[in-house]
């Protein structure tokens, strides 16, 4: 039987396991289906019921509920479980992914690291989270740099293309963007280059 089919049969035997429920939250979570990630939130919650200082399932109810696309929930999750246990390295970390995952909300994520920093000095996810911050800040660069570029502000468009560069030096898609904006100035030379590091 797969782990799935033992935890389903888990919680059927002992309806009141609230790591059970949480172990098949989590495998369900991790297809990534809506209908799963449903699911998952029902078994943690279920969980948290039976269970009320289970802080990793309350970290696992914000995760799932922010990809289910409710972020304002999944920040709410947080700050019942920051109440309840404090501002622990582990929900300084959850809150700032709910924070990049949702409103890109990039400076607040970064707080939220300077202060798992300052808490936690050589917590093992701290670079996981200033790595997933410089992808977001890159991103959040190239979106500028293309609405820059269709609204023709050439120049500001090559500003934040190259900004995105220095926060994500392989980003092809920032290379292309500043080649599209070299091109349309008149800066052959410059943008023919800008593509071959594409």
């Amino acid at each position: 039987a797969s782990a799935l089919e033992a935890y389903e049969r888990a919680v059927r035997t002992w309806p009141a396991h609230a790591t059970a429920h949480y172990n098949l939250a989590t495998l369900l979570a991790s297809t990534g289906t809506t209908d799963d990630l449903e699911l998952a939130s029902r078994h943690l919650r279920t969980a948290l019921r039976h269970r009320p200082a289970f802080l990793d399932a309350r970290i696992q109810l914000a995760t799932v509920t922010a990809l289910l696309g409710r972020l304002d929930e999944a920040l709410k999750v947080l700050e019942h479980a920051e109440r309840r246990h404090g501002r622990t390295p582990e929900l300084l970390f959850a809150q700032a992914q709910v924070h990049l995952a949702g409103k890109q909300d990039v400076q607040r994520a970064e707080e939220l690291l300077v202060e798992l920093n300052a808490v936690a000095p050589e917590h093992p996810k701290a670079p996981r989270l200033l790595s997933d911050i410089q992808l977001a800040r890159g991103r959040l660069l190239l979106e500028k740099g293309r609405a820059e570029r269709d609204r023709g502000a050439l120049r500001s468009a090559l500003e934040r293309f190259e900004a995105a560069l220095r926060v994500r030096p392989r980003a092809w898609e920032a290379e292309v963007g500043a080649g599209d904006a070299l091109l349309q100035l008149g800066r052959y030379r410059e943008a023919r280059l800008r593509y071959r590091k594409a």
